[in-house]
Order: structure tokens, then sequence, then C-alpha cells
């Protein structure tokens, strides 16, 4: 369960990679973007540069994100491509590919049910048969409780397994813990600040911490453990950069930007 907000730091790329393969107008200086339509996130850490870049519709609906990295090399590796897929209006696939020789290769699956308000309460995962097609694992699926304002308050894994989502302060989730066979295993706590979090409701992090929350995190404790964060923001209050500062000193740390549409 640990590092759930981290999720949405997984990937990303320098800024010289972003717009040479961009065929976007996104400018190269965040800065000045007022909008929370993440176009690319990059992260820079003693591993190397990470890349996610979205791609939208006309409508403004997100379509595809791509990864890429480079650990090893002064090139950059097109890793896979996620897309995600709509019915009614409603977010209910996310299909993740691996890419070889710019071949699309079948990687992760999942899928989404609705209730009769329109609340997304199942994530369906699939499993890959011998033929690598993917077929739906009944025994994986994640059941979402929400309160009274349709913010969520369980994640049921099934067998026992479960999260927790407790005390919200203005929309912010303050404790999150984690239990497997009914037994609590993990209680980790977030710290906000005022500003706002670019990441809510961006079905790229459907079922994740940041999708759901309102603010940023600027502290994350599990354990003994402790994810510092500081940010630097646009006129709209909308992070452009982020620092992540593991433990209590400098020497874990990575540095991520975020670019808008």
């Amino acid at each position: 369960m640990k590092n759930k907000l981290l999720l949405f730091s997984l990937l990303l790329a320098g800024s010289a990679f972003l717009f040479s393969c961009k065929k976007d107008t996104t400018t190269t200086d965040p800065s000045i973007e007022t909008t929370k339509q993440i176009s690319a996130f990059v992260s820079i850490n003693s591993d190397g540069i990470d890349s996610l870049v979205f791609t939208y519709d006309a409508a403004g609906v997100l379509t595809k994100m791509d990864e890429y990295t480079n650990h090893s090399s002064a090139s950059l590796t097109h890793n896979f491509l996620t897309e995600f897929g709509y019915s009614g209006g409603k977010y209910v696939t996310r299909t993740k590919y691996s890419l070889s020789n710019n071949q699309k290769i079948n990687y992760e699956k999942d899928s989404i049910g609705y209730d009769s308000n329109n609340l997304a309460v199942k994530l369906f995962g699939y499993n890959l048969d011998i033929n690598n097609n993917f077929v739906l694992n009944t025994n994986y699926t994640t059941v979402i409780t929400y309160n009274s304002s349709n913010l969520p308050v369980k994640f049921d894994h099934g067998n026992g397994n479960y999260d927790t989502y407790e005390n919200y302060t203005n929309g912010d989730v303050n404790t999150v813990k984690g239990y497997e066979n009914n037994a609590l295993i993990e209680t980790d706590t977030y710290q906000y600040d005022n500003k706002n979090n670019p990441f809510k409701g961006n079905v790229a992090y459907f079922g994740n911490l940041a999708f759901y929350v309102t603010n940023d995190v600027v502290k994350e404790t599990y354990g003994t453990d402790a994810i510092n964060y500081t940010y630097t923001y646009n006129s709209a209050n909308y992070p452009i950069k982020m620092v992540q500062v593991w433990g209590t000193t400098s020497a874990d740390t990575e540095t991520d930007l975020i670019y808008y549409k």
C-alpha cells in the first residue's frame, strides 16, 4: 500500500524531449500555464529521466498516455502506451500495452462498473491467457464504497484485503489504512497545502489517492518513514514543479515537472 500517492510520479523525461516529440503547442515555460489539463509529467531522479505524455481529443477527453524512459543511454525509450475507453460519457476501460518495434503488446487492463448514481463502484482486473489475450479475472475485483459526500471510504479487494480512507478535511483524506486478512498492516497519514491538485479527476490516476483529493500533499508519513513535497505554482495555483524528498535528508530526491495544455 505504501506510496499510493506516488503512482502519479512513476514515470517522466527532460523538457528537451518533451517538446521535440510532442506535436502540440505546449510551451516550454510551464509557469505561464493556467489550466489543469496536464499535457506532460516529467520526473528526474538518480535512476534517470521518465516521462508521461497525455493526449486528449477535441472535446478535452483524455484518450491515451505514452510512457518514456531514459535511464542508461542518451536516447529515450517509448516503453508503454495506455489507452482510455469511454461509454455513455463515462470512463470504462484502461488498456496498457508494452511496445516493441512500434507494435502494441497486451500488458494490463482494467474496467470500471458504475451504480445507479453514476458512481464508479467496481474495478475489474484482467489476466493474459496463453495467447496473450485479456481475460476477465473474476477473483480480482475491487469494490469501492463512498460516504454521503461521494468521497471514497473503502477499497475492498476481497479476502479480507482492503484500504480505508478516513478523516476527510476539505475534500482531502488525512489517513489511509491498509489491511491484509482483516488485520491492519499499515497506516499512512497525509498533510496538504491549500493549492489545486491537478491530478484530481484525471482518469489516468483512477483508484489512487491523487484522483480524489482537492489539494497537494506536502507530507506523507507511513510507519517511521516520510516523504516531504515542496512545490512551485503557476498564477492559477497549480503546481508546475514538485520536489520529493524521502526521509530526513536530501540524499533520495526526485524533481517532477508538470506541464499543462
